[in-house]
């Protein structure tokens, strides 16, 4: 029993350890989700959006030694995590979508880049292969498990919004749970309310 009790918390205390190692934290928007797909990748994204005119925090993203991906207010960030315990398979690619699982609009986006977390992790590569809201590892330096990515950043002057995620190994893709993303369809949703407030009044 007591033999049981200890790998119980030696696990425990090495996940923890890993996910401590995030430096994912922002006062505007932050989070995590954990993801698990068919071809046995498992871990966890953790995200967090930027103001960089937040008033009272003031930017919190440079304050932590990091580079401004683009002119635009928000900056989006994200970093994966392999599970060392349960993922079988390596991170090759990971990309953003809107809520519909469509591809984003890439005029909401600026400056998608990848940036150094200072803490061991994975560059994309080479880093050409990274393009608005599409981030690849090939080359043999995927995210393996018990490693994780650097940065994964861009700016965008659109609040954000849920959208979701695709996350490939080989040649399966998954798209779990939701992620934040430049507000696409509420811009396309404000749209269309304004056309029918249009036609409303032309009709009057």
């Amino acid at each position: 029993m007591k033999k049981i009790g200890f790998v119980y918390l030696a696990v425990t205390l090495a996940v923890f350890t890993q996910n401590a190692s995030a430096v994912l934290t922002s006062s505007y928007h932050e989070g995590s989700v954990s993801y698990s797909t068919e071809d046995g990748l498992q871990g966890r994204i953790y995200f967090a959006v930027y103001d960089t005119k937040d008033i009272e925090h003031g930017n919190e993203y440079l304050a932590n030694g990091l580079e401004k991906p683009g002119e635009e207010q928000y900056i989006y960030a994200y970093q994966i995590f392999s599970s060392s315990f349960f993922s079988i398979g390596s991170v090759a690619e990971f990309g953003i979508l809107d809520a519909a699982g469509e591809a984003i609009d890439t005029s909401l986006m600026n400056g998608t880049t990848a940036q150094d977390d200072k803490q061991g992790g994975i560059a994309p590569s080479p880093l050409e292969s990274v393009t608005q809201g599409v981030w690849q590892w090939v080359d043999g330096a995927n995210i393996r498990p018990g490693d994780h990515s650097w940065l994964l950043v861009f700016s965008s002057d659109q609040h954000w919004t849920s959208g979701t995620y695709a996350i490939k190994a080989a040649t399966n893709v998954s798209v779990p749970e939701s992620v934040p993303e430049p507000a696409t369809l509420m811009l396309l949703g404000l749209g269309g309310a304004g056309l029918l407030a249009r036609r409303a009044r032309s009709k009057s």
